[in-house]
């Protein structure tokens, strides 16, 4: 499959490039991303199998940078914003 290829060709292409998609995502390491993807994750045992090892290094930062903001009396801006990848011409 070529990164070039419509993501809806097939049920298979959707989801070989939906997960592709979760797994930028990811890399991230925004609180917003991560819960995405773990949602995601959650229902796909296969693709929680693929990320189990940077959901769980995340997790771990992001409990680290929360706790830390918090007893700073720091406040958490969880809400971010990122660039969804758009299709034209999609039919």
């Amino acid at each position: 499959m070529t990164n070039t290829q419509h993501p809806f060709t097939s049920i298979t292409t959707f989801r070989e490039q939906f997960n592709l998609g979760l797994c930028q995502l990811l890399d991230k390491q925004q609180l917003g991303t991560f819960i995405l993807c773990l949602a995601n994750a959650s229902n796909d045992p296969a693709l929680f199998k693929q990320f189990k090892t940077q959901l769980k290094s995340q997790y771990i930062n992001l409990l680290d940078q929360i706790q830390t903001a918090l007893n700073n009396g720091e406040h958490i801006n969880a809400v971010e914003r990122f660039e969804v990848q758009r299709y034209e011409n999609v039919r």
